[in-house]
């Protein structure tokens, strides 16, 4: 009785909008941050099924979860931050970001709902968007020209073209190939952020192999593949660029010119929900104060100078790693070298 008085205590206190149901899908507490964003009180909801907080087609993949969770144990929601929809008392419908945690109160299973309102971050999402599909329309050509003439002018000046003035050249052309890339990078990203990923089962194999042989990998570089897991329950388009970033990643910032590049895929060991996916390289490894920072945009270890990189990558993986549910971090394994682990939801 002490442990359900403190939960139903923290519950009417959350600034956060939480919501208590059982194993039948019935609301046990609906908390009052959850009755001013619903527009119910709690005794509209209290004992009704939590479908009624749902729009169309949440409704019907509610009640699927459910039966699934309580017939094998295996959890496909629980755990993880999911990104939804709302339905208030007025019958608008809200994006929303939950996350459930399952507890057990005298016995009792219940499950229990934190939401968070995403409206105004879904609207940034679509200015910036908005904005990288304007800058991608309006700049695309100009720099393109701007490549162009600084060819046209090192063909122009043929054999009195100095080194000085040839590198000059050379230079310009990276500053606008870098700035195209950053662009296409930034519409990327807002794409990713302001989409509902369309999750179909994938053959992982496939996947990785439909990559190698699509993107160009230097000699002396070998990747290796190990996979136990058949099929994944992912978006096709975005779960290669996942896969291609990293793979990219470790042969561009590798400090020789050959290097070996490990994935390995596999249930996890202490959790069956999910999937585990190490991708490994034996390059530089990333010190420690930075395994945060290259996941947020334009952040990068070297000198752009040095690298032609804009910092979206890494970014773009993270982001679509957790829309679909998943996580992603950078391991300490070994002095050199980095492992990339992905936990990604087993959801076939």
């Amino acid at each position: 009785m002490k442990d359900e008085t403190r939960f139903r205590r923290i519950l009417e206190t959350a600034i956060d909008p939480m919501i208590s149901i059982n194993e039948k899908g019935m609301v046990e507490l609906f908390n009052p941050a959850a009755e001013k964003e619903f527009g119910y009180s709690p005794d509209e909801v209290i004992g009704e099924n939590i479908k009624m907080l749902m729009p169309s087609p949440y409704t019907d993949e509610h009640d699927i979860y459910l039966e699934n969770y309580m017939k094998t144990g295996k959890a496909k929601i629980i755990g993880m931050v999911r990104e939804v929809e709302g339905l208030r008392k007025n019958g608008t419908v809200f994006p929303m970001e939950l996350s459930v945690s399952e507890m057990r109160l005298e016995g009792d299973l219940s499950f229990t709902g934190v939401v968070r309102n995403i409206t105004e971050t879904k609207e940034l999402i679509t200015q910036l968007e908005q904005f990288a599909y304007i800058a991608s329309h309006d700049l695309k050509a100009p720099l393109r020209a701007i490549s162009n003439l600084s060819q046209w002018i090192e063909e122009d000046i043929g054999d009195n073209l100095n080194e000085e003035t040839g590198e000059n050249l050379r230079l310009l052309r990276g500053r606008v190939e870098r700035m195209e890339n950053l662009i296409q990078g930034v519409l990327t990203y807002s794409r990713v952020s302001n989409s509902v990923p369309a999750k179909v089962s994938c053959n992982l194999n496939k996947v990785i192999d439909g990559i190698l042989n699509s993107i160009v990998i230097p000699q002396g570089f070998e990747v290796k593949v190990n996979s136990s897991v058949s099929e994944i329950y992912a978006d096709s388009t975005q779960i290669i660029q996942v896969f291609s970033n990293l793979i990219s990643n470790a042969i561009k910032h590798h400090h020789d010119s050959e290097g070996n590049i490990k994935i390995t895929a596999r249930e996890c060991a202490s959790d069956k929900n999910w999937i585990e996916i190490l991708v490994e390289d034996d390059g530089p490894g990333i010190p420690m104060k930075y395994r945060e920072k290259v996941f947020q945009v334009f952040q990068t270890l070297e000198p752009r100078d040095k690298t032609e990189n804009t910092g979206v990558g890494l970014a773009i993986v993270k982001k679509i790693t957790e829309k679909q549910g998943g996580r992603i971090e950078i391991l300490s394994l070994n002095e050199l070298g980095t492992t990339f682990k992905i936990l990604w939801p087993n959801e076939t």
